[in-house]
């Protein structure tokens, strides 16, 4: 037995000693043995329902771990109608512990509870306690007034055990009308890591509703496998084109769980590039750039070389989408002496973008190096605030020094802060440059208007950590 911590007053005293008697005089004896659940249980019940509080707590850690079978489970959940609504919310708190689906009836029987505190603790229940049969109940609380019914609700879903529970979800998603329950539903597919929705997510990824196509499609690229790499092409090529970023997204994202796959010679999406022709390909060739790779490389580079411009242009548009820095001396040639100011444009977003991805191959001063150059060659203000707001991505106390050299034009003040105490929480770096941080946040302070900047910038300073929200939210 687990007593949680220890109450003063002798009624609590005596209850402990009652159970730990009732747990001892148990004999090897199955009827003696019999007897001594009955009691026990009978003794629980009774704390349940009394007006002693510290025994109604010993009751609910017995009913939790201790008072063991289908029989307990069940004369305590007939107590749950008795109970005043805060004594049902807590039971059914215990009965969900119990992992023992016998209390599901009457769960079952509080969800039309007047009190929201009530029904919200039998949904959470039924996440555990709960069969497939009670997904449409769920389901039914998605679209609920109440925020915490649905809240409850999705995570009740995620948790949901049974193994038809995923392919029936899938279909509630496929008949669902509102398109934010949908939505919510492709989430918690998505959740449960549930594959065998993969099909009806990609069909989902046809929708007219432009919200539930891009959840479909975070799903299928948070979920898929390399065989589904066929079907999302097919997509690409037939979606519109404001429609074929987030189909993208989602192939990239299949290869960046699979990081070889874009090293192979012939790769999923390299097969179905090749089995197109003109505008088809050229569709899918922005999808080949986001996941690079060598044989990728050979493409892309075939159509930067035509020689007409509107074929080029379509290589440039997958060269500026590449998943590495490895093409960045090419996009900063692009900025330097561009051919369009179309180009240009897309080089120099893609320069600043890659220069601050994490990449062991590349040296983090080459890194930073880039982002100068960027800062340099920058036409406006909004390409210099690219830069600036990039720099925390870079890790090195050069980045610290590059955007202190920004705090004193007011044009791009707080985008130099944000970026120095982003650089600042990274305690590591802090610690070796102290000095050098210590006097940068003090400037901070001294200039930035952002009260989330300021607080951040204070706790850096008393060597703390922040668990806040971002800088600008």
């Amino acid at each position: 037995m687990m007593i949680l911590r220890c109450f003063g007053g002798r009624r609590l005293l005596f209850g402990v000693l009652a159970i730990l008697l009732l747990l001892i005089g148990r004999g090897q004896e199955s009827s003696a043995q019999e007897n001594g659940d009955e009691e026990l249980i009978g003794l629980i019940a009774e704390w349940l329902t009394g007006d002693d509080a510290d025994l109604r707590t010993l009751a609910l850690e017995q009913v939790r771990t201790e008072a063991k079978g289908a029989a307990a489970t069940q004369r305590f959940a007939a107590l749950l109608p008795s109970l005043s609504a805060e004594r049902q919310v807590s039971l059914l708190q215990a009965l969900a512990e119990r992992r023992d689906g016998v209390a599901r009836p009457a769960v079952l029987n509080l969800l039309p509870s007047p009190v929201e505190e009530v029904r919200v603790a039998a949904l959470r229940a039924l996440g555990d306690l709960g069969t497939a049969e009670d997904l449409a109940v769920l389901v039914q609380r998605l679209p609920s007034t109440s925020e915490a019914e649905r809240v409850t609700a999705a995570a009740s879903l995620v948790r949901l055990p049974g193994d038809e529970t995923a392919r029936l979800l899938s279909k509630q998603m496929e008949l669902a009308k509102d398109p934010s329950t949908r939505v919510r539903l492709i989430e918690i597919l998505a959740e449960r890591r549930a594959i065998v929705a993969i099909p009806d997510l990609l069909s989902v990824g046809s929708s007219t509703e432009l919200q539930v196509r891009q959840a479909a499609m975070v799903a299928v690229g948070a979920l898929g496998r390399p065989e589904d790499v066929a079907k999302l092409s097919s997509l690409v090529v037939r979606a519109q084109p404001k429609d074929r970023d987030i189909i993208e997204k989602a192939i990239a994202a299949i290869y960046s769980r699979h990081p070889d796959l874009a090293q192979q010679p012939m790769h999923p999406l390299l097969e179905e590039f090749f089995k197109l022709s003109g505008d088809d390909q050229a569709a899918l060739l922005p999808a080949v750039g986001r996941v690079g790779g060598p044989r990728a490389r050979e493409v892309v580079d075939w159509y930067l070389k035509h020689p007409y411009a509107f074929v080029s242009d379509v290589g440039w548009r997958a060269l500026s989408l590449w998943p590495d820095a490895s093409v960045a001396p090419e996009l900063l040639a692009a900025v330097e002496k561009p051919f369009s100011d179309q180009r240009r444009s897309l080089a120099f977003r893609a320069l600043v973008r890659v220069a601050g991805l994490q990449d062991e191959k590349r040296d983090v001063q080459q890194r930073l190096d880039w982002l100068k150059a960027a800062a340099r060659l920058a036409q406006d203000d909004d390409e210099r605030v690219l830069v600036i707001k990039r720099l925390s991505s870079v890790r090195h106390v050069e980045s610290l020094r590059f955007a202190i050299s920004f705090l004193d034009q007011p044009k791009f003040t707080e985008f130099a802060c944000q970026s120095i105490v982003e650089l600042a929480h990274l305690r590591w770096l802090r610690d070796e440059f102290k000095d050098e941080f210590a006097t940068a946040l003090d400037r901070v302070q001294a200039v930035s208007r952002d009260q989330i900047v300021l607080e951040r910038a204070q706790r850096y300073k008393e060597g703390k950590t922040w668990t806040g929200p971002g800088v600008g939210s």
